[in-house]
Parts: structure tokens; C-alpha cells; sequence
């Protein structure tokens, strides 16, 4: 409970540590990060113009 743990999780190494996720958290977190590097790719194209 504490954790926010559902039955399915991921297991991520970092470096030199591991993190446990719950799945759909992973897959949110994922989400947001790709959405963001996308947003920085289309800000730095436009700069070049």
C-alpha cells in the first residue's frame, strides 16, 4: 500500500541502484518523458530558423 505497488510492476535499473514501479505508473512516467523530449526538439528546430 505504502508504495502505491499494484500486481504487475517494473523493475528499472539506475545506474547503481534499482527502482520498483507500478506498471501503469512506469508507463505515465514514460509518457510524460517522451512527451517533453519532444517538446524540446521542436523548440530547438525553430531556433535554427
Amino acid at each position: 500500500d505504502y508504495a502505491g505497488l499494484g500486481k504487475e510492476v517494473v523493475v528499472v535499473g539506475i545506474r547503481d541502484h534499482l527502482e520498483i514501479w507500478d506498471r501503469a505508473s512506469w508507463r505515465a512516467h514514460l509518457d510524460e518523458i517522451e512527451g517533453s523530449a519532444e517538446d524540446v526538439a521542436e523548440r530547438l528546430a525553430t531556433k535554427r530558423d
